[in-house]
């Protein structure tokens, strides 16, 4: 694995350095340094304003920032606690200055914790899963940093393949066995949005890379490892292990999938102490992509800690309902 590891870890560093577009963007990295001063170690971008290609009206900046140690920041004491359990503690933030609005959501995560959730044998997919797509470095404080995060990166990628081949059900194309990897991350949660979409969008926006990374670096190490074989005429990719071994692993496939689906719920309630409006961002997102409005009461909005999880579920179960629909008319 080692010589795949490695190649794959220097295109994500090359990826990761490249200049991205955006005026907004010193703004972010300037509040960072101050909110987090010595302990900020990377600002990393990702989400959908990576590229044009997946803007939408919408979106607005997500990031992960990565420090060194939770216990010496600025943050509430509270917030210090809840760095121990399930990593990251996510944030809400939303400015204006100069008549421009700055609205972004950021991930704050230790290196420690970066390490433990970001390689090839994380505790869930949670983490592990945004990191095995397209990522931007903002602001780094050292190269020991920008290797720790390309080389994490790498592993999580390689372990986002070697999982997503035990969820094919036929012979694919290369370009859908990449889809398929993207999308894996995505297995493992509650979503708003149809997965197979942002799936392709993802691969559209960043064919190139995908294509090089997954397409060449980690299919070839797949062919290595003698898991899948690839016609070179036709370009399809099926399994070259015996049905018992696949049904192993795909059962043990599901299982991780289905403990991060656990373990994820078991973050709604950090988050819902941690990010403001996490809620009416919900909401936003049910209407803008579902057409379906949830009322939160007034009087409940100050309570919102306590009894905001009830709607989150209500949103899962209108856009379980909607797609239980919408396979039936299929």
């Amino acid at each position: 694995m080692k010589q795949y590891k490695e190649k794959a870890a220097e295109l994500i560093k090359n990826k990761l350095l490249e200049e991205i577009p955006g005026d907004d963007l010193p703004f972010f990295i300037n509040y960072f340094k101050k909110k987090f001063g010595n302990n900020l170690l990377a600002v990393i971008h990702y989400g959908s304003l990576l590229s044009e290609k997946t803007k939408k009206n919408d979106s607005f900046r997500d990031f992960f920032i990565i420090i060194d140690d939770f216990t010496t920041t600025t943050l509430p004491a509270f917030d210090k606690l809840l760095s121990s359990f399930l990593p990251p503690n996510l944030y809400y933030f939303e400015e204006e200055e100069n008549n421009k609005k700055y609205i972004c959501k950021y991930n704050v995560i230790s290196v420690n914790d970066f390490k433990e959730y970001v390689n090839i044998n994380p505790p869930d997919n949670y983490i592990a899963g945004r990191f095995s797509k397209r990522m931007a470095l903002l602001y780094y404080k050292n190269d020991n940093i920008v290797n720790i995060i390309a080389t994490g990166m790498a592993e999580a990628s390689i372990m986002t393949a070697e999982k997503s081949i035990f969820m094919m059900n036929r012979p694919l194309t290369k370009k859908e066995l990449i889809i398929l990897f993207l999308s894996l991350s995505y297995m493992a949660e509650e979503r708003l949005e149809d997965f197979s979409v942002k799936s392709s969008e993802l691969y559209i926006a960043e064919i190139e890379y995908y294509n090089k990374l997954y397409g060449e670096i980690i299919i070839n190490y797949l062919i290595n490892k003698k898991l899948i074989i690839c016609d070179y005429g036709t370009g399809v990719i099926w399994l070259k292990i015996s049905q018992k071994v696949f049904e192993k692993e795909h059962n043990n496939t599901l299982i991780y999938l289905n403990n991060t689906k656990t373990r994820t719920k078991l973050r709604w309630p950090k988050m819902l102490v941690t990010v403001d409006k996490w809620i009416e961002q919900l909401q936003g997102k049910l209407e803008r992509t579902h057409g379906i409005k949830i009322k939160i009461p007034d009087w409940e909005r100050k309570v919102i800690f306590i009894t905001g999880w009830r709607y989150y579920f209500k949103i899962l179960k209108h856009v379980r309902e909607k797609n239980r629909n919408n396979m039936r008319n299929q």
